[in-house]
């Protein structure tokens, strides 16, 4: 069995771009576990989420929703900056990636509420998922809101230390133990080590026992997205893949205009055909 897990944070305005998102993949639905997270603590996202989740049950083999509220101080706090309330963040993140984790079923089609997965992003990467049994995860393309995320940069990064595949020559001499990888492409296969994860397809069996943490001194960056492509690319020695053609969005809400912002691909974005990929 596979579980698509959506985890929902304090974010209105996602709630219905999500929901229509996730009715338009292309999905085995009656095989699957829909699995909710909500940590919101608000009824603007919980009430559509209870309501959609009672007209699921007819299509899903099996449908969970777990209501977990956090807390206002902790859910706004940007991710990007310094200080206490930033590690509290990426912690928050992290643990609700472990809720989500202890009551999968199988792999994990893990998709975050702000990322807008295109329809055929499951059948591409379960494709790769089943290519070999050392494949422990694979994903589509996400694309940052912070720092030059107006470029349209990918959130894709290779360990310069790495058991499972060489970083090559694209690999820079920096103080981090990861790099980003440029350019972006318009489409292929791409081994890396870490990702964004906000559509990303999980093996099961290389998550079990696995906890997602907010900040490690092993993977020599913090945040739960780099911590488990270390996990799996260096301790676990297994591959992780990248599908270029799987471009996301990624929303964000634009305070100064009060108006939707959505972060995709600038040099494909104008030109990528959505529904066919």
């Amino acid at each position: 069995m596979t579980t698509l897990a959506l985890v929902f944070a304090n974010k209105p305005y996602c709630v219905p771009h999500a929901i229509a998102a996730l009715d338009a993949l292309i999905l085995p639905r009656s095989d699957m576990k829909l699995l909710i997270v909500d940590v919101s603590g608000n009824s603007e996202v919980t009430s559509p989420l209870r309501a959609y989740m009672q007209d699921a049950e007819r299509e899903w083999m099996k449908t969970q929703y777990i209501e977990q509220p956090q807390s206002e101080q902790v859910i706004k706090e940007p991710m990007s900056g310094g200080g206490a309330l930033h590690l509290q963040k990426r912690w928050a993140v992290a643990n609700t990636m472990n809720l989500m984790n202890r009551h999968r079923e199988g792999d994990l089609f893990l998709i975050e509420d702000d990322n807008i997965c295109p329809p055929r992003s499951y059948e591409k990467l379960r494709a790769i998922l089943d290519w070999s049994p050392r494949v422990g995860a694979a994903s589509g393309v996400t694309y940052s809101r912070n720092g030059n995320a107006y470029q349209g940069t990918p959130t894709v990064w290779k360990f310069q230390t790495n058991r499972v595949f060489p970083a090559g020559d694209t690999c820079l001499e920096t103080a981090d133990k990861i790099i980003k990888v440029h350019p972006e492409r318009e489409f292929g296969i791409e081994q890396i080590g870490a990702t964004g994860t906000g559509c990303m397809l999980y093996r099961g069996k290389t998550l079990d026992g696995y906890r997602f943490m907010g900040q490690s001194n092993i993977s020599g960056q913090t945040g739960q997205d780099v911590n488990v492509g270390y996990y799996i690319t260096q301790l676990k020695e297994q591959y992780l893949f990248l599908d270029w053609s799987i471009k996301t969005k990624h929303l964000g809400w634009n305070e100064e205009h009060d108006e939707l912002d959505i972060f995709t691909s600038i040099p494909y974005g104008s030109t990528y055909d959505w529904n066919a990929n």
